[in-house]
């Protein structure tokens, strides 16, 4: 589609493409500068209309023949792998296609590992913006996952008074967290030595000896494990026999869809949403190895990893 123009001093006609709209040029004839006008409004119909129909490899081909690098990023939810198609360039591999979403193709200049950086810093990008944007009164965001009514995301004080408890006979209140002890190895807490200087609280809402940890979907657990960063809840994980994977796993179908994959050896089936993920692992039945299922927020989880210490701290 082209534009039709006329210099304004020599008066020659001219046609220029439709993509120049709006900008500034020189007349090839006196050198006269000319406003090249913007597309006008049925233009602007006729153009929209055509983005509608068009499909991505259409969009990247017209861009490549612009010679204008570009990667696009899209969703499909009617096919179950990215579409084989070669514009100007490959399709970016299927690991860096951020947790199989988004599909990704690009114009043949742009390089995938220099593309999947961007992937990554732009969906670290979105997570933080759905933080901003999504935050309830409560101070619960509605875009995390929660367990049994903790949503990632929560504060420590409000988990403490959720799990209020007395035990006269024990002479303490629950629920317990590390930061009773700070600096201290607790093993029933997974709790580390340098947990505390980390910002790192692990928690749990039973006693070992009450015999009494909390069910999921009505299944008895061997453990559940609150972790916090910075006074914020960051991960959630419960350890469980192998034989109640299924329950478990209908139970996370129902509330939450589908898994978004599953991978085998271990069988590992993931829940995501651009804010939080959930992975539900399958254990073993002989030898016994427990299950797990795992709520996590991404962003938080990222930072409370940075924090772990290297080996060079301990020199």
């Amino acid at each position: 589609m082209s534009i039709d123009l006329q210099c304004p001093e020599c008066e020659t006609p001219f046609k220029v493409d439709e993509s120049f709209a709006g900008r500034r040029g020189t007349c090839k004839r006196c050198g006269a500068k000319i406003q090249i006008p913007g597309m006008s409004s049925s233009v602007l119909r006729a153009v929209s209309q055509s983005l509608e129909n068009a499909t991505p490899e259409q969009m990247l081909g017209e861009l490549a023949r612009r010679k204008i690098s570009a990667v696009l990023a899209y969703s499909d939810p009617l096919t179950s792998t990215a579409p084989a198609v070669d514009v100007e360039g490959d399709l970016l591999d299927s690991d860096i296609d951020y947790r199989r979403l988004l599909y990704c193709i690009k114009t043949g200049d742009l390089e995938s590992q220099h593309v999947g950086r961007m992937l990554e810093h732009l969906a670290a990008k979105v997570r933080r913006d759905q933080l901003a944007k999504n935050v309830t009164p409560d101070g619960n965001n509605q875009e995390l996952f929660e367990l049994k009514g903790d949503w990632l995301g929560m504060t420590l004080d409000e988990f403490k008074q959720k799990y209020y408890r007395e035990l006269p006979s024990l002479g303490r209140t629950m629920p317990w967290c590390s930061d009773e002890s700070p600096g201290r190895k607790i093993n029933e807490l997974h709790a580390e030595p340098w947990h505390a200087a980390a910002g790192v609280v692990t928690a749990r809402v039973d006693l070992p000896a009450e015999n009494a940890s909390p069910t999921i979907a009505q299944e008895p657990t061997d453990l559940v494990l609150y972790q916090f960063l910075d006074g914020r809840l960051f991960q959630i994980e419960a350890y469980f026999r192998t034989q109640s994977f299924h329950v478990i796993l209908q139970s996370l179908i129902k509330k939450y869809g589908k898994p978004v994959s599953e991978t085998q050896s271990p069988r590992c089936l993931t829940w995501w949403n651009m804010s939080a993920t959930i992975e539900l692992q399958f254990g073993a039945i002989r030898p016994p190895r427990p299950a797990r299922l795992r709520f996590f927020h991404d962003d938080l989880f990222e930072q409370a990893v940075a924090r772990v210490p290297s080996h060079t701290h301990d020199i």
